[in-house]
C-alpha cells in the first residue's frame, strides 16, 4: 500500500518542480480555437461561398461531432497508456487544422470542421486526467488555470503572428490568402506540440523522465486525493458507478454549469471579432485588439490560480466573480445604440488600446472588407468614438468567462472519484460544453448584424442564470460535507484512522459517494 508517509516534504518539493519543468509547457496546445473567427476576418467566407448561417454551422458541426465523440474518447484513454493515446489525438487534430487551408466551398468546410470536433474531443478532458494522475486536490485548480492562462499567453504570439501574416498578404493581394496561411501555420506549431507531447506527455507510470523511485513517489502522493492513483487505469467499465453517476446531482450541476456558460462562449468565439470589424476596423486592427483581452485573461487566471492554491475552499467564489463582468459586458455591447460614423485609422487603434480617444476620419477603406458589411444586405452603420470604446470594453469584460468553466473542470479531478464514474461524469461535462456552443452559434443570426441584440441578450442571461447554478452546486456540496462531518463525529473513530481509511478505499477504487471519509473541495 502506497504511503505519502514515505518520504519527506523536501523529496516532494523536488518532485513537484521536476514535474512541473515537464508537464507545463506541454499544456499549450489550444491556440487554433478562436481561428474560425481570424480566418473569416480575411476573406474565408467570401472565397469558399458562404451565406447566411453557413457560417454559424462550420461552429454547430465542430460541437456536434466532438458531442458525440466525447465518451468513446474519454473510455479510450482510461483504457489506454494516456500520454501515447492524448498525443496521437493531437498529430491528427493539427493536420486536420490545416486542411481547412484546402477547403473551397461549405461543404468541404463542414466535412474538416466536423472532423476536427472529433480528434479535439480529447484534448481539454485528457489534460485534465493528466492533471488528476499527477497533483494534489489542492494542486489542481492552480494547474489547471496554468493551462488556460498559458494558451492565452501563446495566443498573444500566435496573435501577432497572424498580424504577420495578414499584413503580408495585404501587401500582395492576388497572392496567397491570408486565411489559408493562417490555417496552414496553426495546423503546423500544433504537429509540433504534439510531436513533442509524444515523447514527454503521460502518467507517472508511463513517462521516462522519472526513475523507478520517483514514480513510486509520484504515486503515493495522489493517494492523499482519494480518487486512485493511476495504477486502477485500465480496469474495466464498471455499471454500478455509471448508475451512480447519473444519479448524483453533482453531475448536473456540472453539466448546467458548463452548459450554460458555453452559450455565450460559442456565440463569442464565432462572433467576437466580427463584431468588433463591423465597429469599423480592418481584420490587421481587430487581431491587435484581440491582444489586451489575452494579455487581461492570462493576469485573472494568474491571480485565481495563485490564490486558490494557497486558500482552501474558494474556487466557487472565484467562479461566480467571473460571471458578473461577464453579465454586465453583454448587455453593454448590446444596449449601446448604434450611430453613423468614419472609419478608424491605425493610430486610432493603438489610442484606444493606450485609453486614449484621438479620432480622424479617413476615405480609403481598410484592406480586407468587413465580411459582415459585404457578404449580408445590411445598412454600413458604425459607432461613435465613445460608444466604439465601450462596445469594445464590454468585449473584455467577457474574458473572465473562461474561468467559470475551467475552475468547474478542476474539480472533476478533486471531486469525483472512480474510474468509471469520473469518465461518466466527465463525458455528461463536455457534452454539455459542445450542446452550449452549438447553440451559441446558432443565437447569432445573420439578419441581426451588425449589432447582433438578439444574441448578446441570450448571453447575458446565460451569465445570471450561471450565477445561480454556482451558488447552489455549492451549497450542496456544503451540505454533504457537513452530513459526513457529522457522522465522523458520531462514529467516534478518530481523524487520522479516517484519513487511512479514506485513502484505501480511493487506491481500491471507490467513488466519492460509497466513501465516507471523502471531503469536497469548495
Amino acid at each position: 500500500m502506497l504511503s505519502e508517509g514515505d518520504y519527506t516534504e523536501e523529496e516532494y518539493a523536488r518532485l513537484v518542480k521536476k514535474i512541473d519543468r515537464y508537464l507545463l509547457p506541454l499544456m499549450i496546445q489550444q491556440s487554433d480555437k478562436t481561428s474560425l473567427g481570424t480566418q473569416a476576418l480575411f476573406g474565408m467566407r467570401e472565397q469558399t461561398g458562404l451565406v447566411g448561417q453557413q457560417y454559424s454551422w462550420l461552429t454547430t458541426i465542430f460541437y456536434l461531432t466532438y458531442l458525440f465523440s466525447e465518451f468513446p474518447s474519454n473510455f479510450i484513454m482510461q483504457r489506454y497508456p494516456l500520454g501515447k493515446t492524448l498525443a496521437t489525438y493531437m498529430i491528427i487534430w493539427g493536420v486536420i487544422v490545416g486542411c481547412v487551408s484546402a477547403c473551397h466551398n461549405f461543404t468541404e468546410l463542414m466535412v474538416v470542421r466536423g472532423l476536427q470536433g472529433v480528434f479535439e474531443s480529447s484534448i481539454s478532458p485528457g489534460f485534465l486526467l493528466v492533471i488528476g494522475a499527477w497533483y494534489q486536490t489542492r494542486e489542481h485548480p492552480s494547474r489547471s488555470l496554468f493551462f488556460q492562462s498559458a494558451n492565452a499567453g501563446y495566443g498573444v504570439i500566435v496573435d501577432l503572428c497572424m498580424y504577420g501574416i495578414g499584413s503580408k498578404a495585404a501587401k500582395n493581394p492576388d497572392g496567397f490568402p491570408a486565411w489559408r496561411a493562417i490555417g496552414l501555420f496553426l495546423g503546423g506549431s500544433t504537429v509540433l506540440a504534439a510531436g513533442v507531447c509524444f515523447v514527454f506527455l503521460g502518467t507517472p507510470k508511463e513517462v521516462w523522465w522519472l526513475t523507478e523511485e520517483e514514480k513510486r513517489m509520484a504515486s503515493a502522493r495522489i493517494v492523499r486525493n482519494k480518487t486512485g492513483s493511476d495504477r486502477v487505469q485500465g480496469q474495466k467499465f464498471k455499471m454500478e458507478q455509471a448508475r451512480e453517476a447519473l444519479r448524483d446531482p453533482v453531475t448536473w450541476f456540472s453539466f448546467l454549469n458548463v452548459f450554460i456558460a458555453s452559450i455565450p462562449n460559442g456565440g463569442i468565439t464565432t462572433f467576437g471579432s466580427v463584431i468588433i470589424q463591423s465597429l469599423g476596423f480592418d481584420s490587421l486592427q481587430v487581431i491587435l485588439l484581440g491582444i489586451p483581452r489575452s494579455v487581461l485573461s492570462v493576469i485573472w487566471f494568474t491571480i485565481a490560480g495563485v490564490v486558490t492554491s494557497r486558500v482552501p475552499n474558494v474556487r466557487f467564489f472565484f467562479m461566480m466573480a467571473s460571471v458578473v463582468p461577464c453579465f454586465i459586458g453583454m448587455l453593454v455591447m448590446g444596449l449601446l445604440p448604434l450611430t453613423p460614423a468614419t472609419k478608424w485609422t491605425k493610430y486610432e487603434t493603438f489610442s484606444i488600446l493606450s485609453l486614449r480617444s484621438t479620432r480622424r476620419p479617413v476615405p480609403d477603406p481598410p484592406p480586407f472588407p468587413s465580411p459582415s458589411l459585404d457578404l449580408l444586405p445590411l445598412p454600413s452603420l458604425l459607432v461613435s468614438p465613445s460608444s466604439t470604446l465601450s462596445r469594445w470594453g464590454g468585449l473584455v469584460l467577457s474574458v473572465p468567462a473562461a474561468l467559470s468553466v475551467f475552475m468547474a473542470w478542476s474539480f472533476l479531478s478533486s471531486n469525483v472519484a472512480g474510474k468509471t464514474k469520473k469518465t461518466v461524469v466527465s463525458s455528461i461535462t463536455f457534452i454539455g460544453y459542445c450542446a452550449g456552443n452549438m447553440i451559441g452559434a446558432q443565437v447569432f443570426q445573420a439578419k441581426d448584424a451588425p449589432q447582433y441584440l438578439s444574441g448578446l441578450i441570450v448571453c447575458a442571461a446565460a451569465f445570471c442564470a450561471q450565477f445561480f447554478v454556482i451558488v447552489a452546486w455549492r451549497q450542496w456540496y456544503v451540505r454533504k460535507n457537513r452530513i459526513r462531518n457529522e457522522a465522523a463525529i458520531a462514529s467516534g473513530v478518530s481523524e487520522e484512522e479516517r484519513e487511512r481509511m479514506g485513502r484505501e478505499l480511493g487506491e481500491l477504487d471507490t467513488t466519492d459517494g460509497n466513501n465516507p471519509h471523502f471531503r469536497y473541495t469548495l
